[in-house]
């Protein structure tokens, strides 16, 4: 019995020294992934997205983010820091260490997107191609520029970076801060006119008197939907010179 007893703490010692020693760090490194640009989102002030169809190239001025090709156009700055943080934010989940012959297999001969940084400094970081997702895992295959070696990262990178013109494009019809708001006149169709005036920031009334709680609540309402109303074919983008 004895025997068995001391068996048995020899083979729980051995198991907790190969925790200890192999498992443990393991996991350790699995919390602490590499990213695969390790770049500052805020630091981007260009960017190229090269599909397989077409290619967009957004860049960063004093008044935010524009669209310059295919189009020249506001950028919805929402959108465009998603896409940053979509490649700032993705970590290697693994590496490949061993180029494949062929990179077909993976996606990578002709790659679902491929994106080109530049930074406040003028610096650019190495390419990024996005290839194949794995068939299961839920990762994607990817190679930084000319680099002998792949890596895998989650595979919702090319679902983020899967962008349109109309996709990056400011929509807003009219751009301005429902604070800023003061007066907002409507015109119907048969010549009726409505005025909605504020009076302080929650109190709004309807010339020439409508002082209701119902009038206020449609003013605030009026005015927020004018501010927040987008629409998907308002306005033709001016082309990028060539």
């Amino acid at each position: 019995m004895i025997r068995r007893i001391l068996i048995l703490l020899v083979l729980v010692a051995a198991l907790g020294t190969y925790l200890y020693v192999y498992e443990l760090p393991e996991a350790a490194r699995e919390g602490k992934k590499a990213k695969l640009l390790g770049v500052d989102k805020d630091a981007v002030t260009g960017m190229v997205l090269t599909y397989p169809d077409r290619e967009l190239e957004l860049r960063k001025d004093d008044q935010g983010w524009r669209l310059v090709r295919p189009a020249e156009a506001p950028a919805d700055d929402t959108v465009v820091k998603g896409v940053l943080s979509t490649l700032t934010d993705a970590e290697v989940q693994k590496t490949l260490d061993q180029l494949p012959p062929n990179l077909a297999a993976f996606g990578l001969d002709k790659p679902t997107v491929t994106v080109k940084l530049t930074l406040k400094d003028g610096s650019q970081p190495p390419p990024l191609a996005v290839g194949k997702n794995t068939a299961i895992g839920g990762k994607a295959y990817v190679r930084k520029d000319d680099e002998p070696k792949l890596y895998l990262t989650t595979s919702a990178l090319g679902y983020g970076l899967n962008k349109q013109a109309k996709d990056v494009r400011d929509k807003s019809i009219l751009a301005f801060k429902d604070d800023d708001v003061s007066r907002v006149e409507i015109k119907a169709e048969n010549g009726d006119t409505v005025t909605l005036v504020r009076k302080d920031k929650e109190a709004w009334t309807v010339e020439p008197g409508d002082h209701s709680p119902r009038c206020a609540r449609c003013a605030r309402s009026t005015s927020r939907t004018i501010t927040r109303r987008t629409s998907e074919s308002t306005g033709s983008p001016r082309p990028a010179s060539p």
